[in-house]
């Protein structure tokens, strides 16, 4: 999920911060992707309510006007739900939280922090019209702290080494290196929705010399569309994948070396595990693009377009239901019975922990279905005892 500022950011800004992971690694994918459009989504839109709320939040603590805020949770109220007011305000307590601690830990004398929130960084000093926006940014006499708020739970996001979090530390280090010294540079992703709250800290010289020697070179590749294509998680979210001649490359000699999947060793089942998810998203906008052409009037050879199946649906469930017990049918027998919605929808619509308290002796949770995860995921490995004689039905 993404803010209404990372979405800016990505509209107008070719080496957008929230996109770095991607152009650092294979530069050519920034003006690859311009050929596409971004369509936006409902998940957009709810994580741009989630930015402005918790904004608005932490704004009104610090006594700062919040007109745009407003405007903007009006437009987007459709999206609204327990479950982010209970997120939203957790993240405010956690920014002013460390934003105190900042002040308690500032020696009488030194320049006092500042909290800024949504606050646009300038980083094109090393990379071509490069902004982002930071969420929250902590300035003290001696430690710089970027706080991004991730309201999306698809994907896990780790703050370690993180190059959109250090475009966004070098943007405001740039800013006040007049008034600020920064000796330490930390950098925290709050993640909410998937109990993730990661932080990374570095030294401010480390950090300009990642951006000389690193960003720059790259990043001048990336503004002209040069460099070599080059394929890896970072392709996920890459919009241009489904034409990407690198990654369909890639793909196909993963498939064509490893046929037999029940030949694999652990290696190589390793090495295709870390494509698996790209790989779906390619094979995905591969059908997207062949039945765009395909309604374009272009031909693909051996397939042809048909109209898909559908199912039936009532248009007038009311006057449905009036004809057919006019008709001596027992309304009863035609209507099926009420049942309350799933648990995620009303944890999202009451609030998780309040709906945890409320629910406590109503819910049971069996044992999950053992699953292969990355070597980093923090839940406890299991052992073969441990799921053998259980039952999954």
């Amino acid at each position: 999920m993404e803010g209404m500022a990372e979405m800016e950011e990505k509209t107008h800004a070719l080496l957008g911060a929230s996109n770095s992971h991607r152009w650092l690694e294979c530069t050519p994918s920034a003006r690859a992707e311009q050929l596409y459009p971004d369509l936006g989504s409902d998940f957009a839109k709810e994580g741009s309510l989630a930015h402005a709320i918790a904004a608005k939040k932490l704004k009104e603590r610090l006594g700062q006007p919040v007109y745009a805020e407003i405007a903007e949770i009006k437009e987007l109220s459709e999206f609204m739900s327990g479950e982010m007011e209970e997120y939203t305000t957790e993240y405010a307590d956690f920014v002013m939280e460390r934003y105190m601690e900042a002040v308690r830990n500032t020696p009488e004398g030194k320049v006092r922090p500042h909290l800024f929130v949504e606050k646009r960084l300038d980083y094109s000093e090393w990379v071509k019209d490069g902004f982002g926006t930071g969420d929250a940014v902590i300035l003290s006499y001696d430690m710089l702290e970027v706080i991004d708020f991730k309201y999306g739970k698809g994907v896990k996001v780790d703050a370690n080494n993180n190059p959109q979090m250090k475009l966004y530390a070098l943007g405001t280090a740039e800013e006040f290196s007049y008034c600020y010294d920064f000796d330490q540079v930390r950098m925290t992703i709050y993640q909410p929705r998937m109990g993730n709250i990661s932080s990374w800290e570095t030294y401010g010289g480390d950090l300009l010399e990642w951006a000389e020697r690193h960003v720059k070179p790259l990043a001048t590749l990336a503004w002209f569309g040069e460099g070599s294509r080059k394929s890896g998680d970072w392709c996920r979210f890459c919009k241009a994948k489904g034409n990407c001649p690198r990654f369909t490359a890639d793909c196909m000699v993963e498939y064509f070396m490893n046929p037999n999947a029940e030949a694999l060793d652990p290696k190589t089942i390793s090495r295709i595990f870390g494509m698996m998810s790209s790989i779906k998203d390619w094979v995905k906008a591969i059908e997207d693009k062949s039945l765009a052409d395909a309604l374009n009037g272009v031909e693909i050879p051996g397939y042809k377009l048909v109209e898909g199946k559908s199912n039936r649906k009532i248009t007038d469930q009311r006057g449905l239901l009036i004809k057919l017990t006019m008709s001596g049918y027992d309304s009863e027998a035609l209507m099926m019975s009420r049942k309350l919605k799933t648990l995620t929808e009303l944890e999202k619509l009451i609030g998780k922990k309040k709906f945890g308290k409320l629910s406590q002796g109503f819910i049971e949770k069996p044992a999950g279905k053992p699953t292969l995860v990355p070597v980093g995921d923090k839940r406890e490995i299991l052992n073969n005892n441990d799921f053998k004689d259980l039952n999954y039905d």
